[in-house]
């Protein structure tokens, strides 16, 4: 059986209120922290169903429900040997998958020991 809630407002006890507007669309979607050294692994998602190493310093986060259109923005870190680059390929996104690319702080190519991306849109 579904059911429903409608509410203007969401309040917790002691640590306050927020809008059902905030939680709709101020909130991640989607997100995922993985290994991207070695063997690619990922340790914790969100709405994720897999994550593909495409080829060096590039993983593809496939998102267990899609985004509605490919205005959906996406936030990226990770660590490096040499400290954290990381840039998103906007052009490669899609509705059902993101882009990830990390380089050295030399910008070359590289693979990440550790990155987490998060992303923020409408769902499908």
């Amino acid at each position: 059986m579904a059911g429903k809630i409608i509410a203007d407002t969401l309040e917790h006890s002691t640590a306050g209120s927020v809008t059902t507007d905030y939680v709709v669309n101020g909130s991640a979607k989607a997100w995922v922290s993985y290994k991207g050294t070695a063997t690619n692994a990922v340790k914790d998602s969100l709405n994720i169903s897999s994550v593909t190493d495409a080829s060096t310093g590039r993983y593809l986060p496939q998102f267990s429900n899609s985004f509605n259109a490919l205005d959906y923005l996406s936030q990226t870190t990770g660590n490096n040997a040499d400290g954290p680059v990381a840039a998103n390929d906007y052009d490669q996104m899609t509705t059902s998958s993101g882009d990830m690319r990390y380089k050295s702080s030399g910008f070359s190519t590289a693979d990440t020991k550790y990155a987490v991306q998060s992303f923020q849109g409408e769902l499908a």
